[in-house]
């Protein structure tokens, strides 16, 4: 997706203006908006002998905003022509700003195979982190690209607010669409999306629960703990105790992060 942001439908060996240049730039190295404002970019243009207007970060967000129409086109055009069912992968976060966001990945394989992935939205969140809010942002995202009938799945953690999205979910979609497996439906067109069967737990956060229990059975403490411990020591080691320490694991945790805290250790 934001290949096709960058390059806007171009190939890199196409000769654009200086301008779409810079935005296909900013957009496929992930820079900053506003990285024409710096002193130093300034300093490198007039280095170059370029002496063209250079746009600031409202400008490049406002031309940038100004190809997702032609991106969001295209896009309901592919999965037109390729997208048969389509799974989602979710998931929420708050960034260190304290703003929240929950970003939706689409994959399917096309007609002949191919795989595709696109994000299908990346949103900030307003409300609650509720699986009623999660499940109408999603609903309002499929429903933009007609994927609504299509879904088939959804991946997330284990947080208990994605088992209420998929309920949720499905009973948002059951008053649209008749259930792929009903003999009598009435609604005309049918669904696959099931929440029980369709939703998937993301092994990669099984696998880390697992871990973390694992650890604090052997009393491992965690990272926090750990660096949190190194700086109340600061250096003062002696008749020392490891209060934390319940473990083998902890004991070698706090002495790896000792022996990396000082480039002369780590050399011997």
């Amino acid at each position: 997706m934001m290949d096709k942001f960058a390059k806007s439908g171009a190939s890199l060996d196409d000769i654009p203006t200086f301008e779409e240049a810079l935005i296909d730039w900013i957009i496929a190295d992930s820079q900053a908006f506003t990285v024409t404002e710096s002193e130093w970019f300034t300093r490198m243009m007039k280095a170059g002998d370029i002496s063209l207007k250079i746009p600031k970060g409202d400008a490049i967000s406002k031309k940038i905003m100004a190809r997702v129409p032609k991106i969001e086109e295209e896009t309901i055009q592919l999965l037109e022509n390729t997208c048969s069912t389509i799974s989602l992968s979710i998931d929420g976060w708050t960034s260190s700003n304290d703003i929240p966001f929950l970003g939706v990945n689409g994959k399917w394989a096309g007609p002949d195979f191919k795989i595709h992935k696109i994000c299908i939205d990346f949103i900030e969140l307003n409300g609650a982190h509720s699986g009623e809010n999660f499940a109408e942002v999603i609903f309002q995202s499929l429903k933009r690209y007609n994927l609504l009938k299509k879904l088939i799945s959804i991946t997330g953690d284990n947080a208990s607010n994605n088992d209420t999205l998929c309920r949720h979910l499905y009973a948002k979609l059951s008053r649209v669409y008749d259930n792929h497996l009903d003999t009598h439906g009435f609604r005309g067109e049918a669904m696959r999306f099931e929440p029980e069967k369709g939703q998937i737990r993301c092994l990669a956060h099984i696998l880390n629960l697992i871990c973390k229990a694992i650890l604090k059975t052997l009393g491992s403490s965690t990272h926090k703990d750990a660096v949190n411990f190194l700086d109340r020591v600061d250096g003062k080691w002696s008749n020392l105790t490891l209060p934390m320490a319940a473990g083998d694991v902890a004991t070698l945790r706090i002495i790896v992060l000792w022996i990396s805290r000082s480039p002369q250790r780590l050399q011997e």
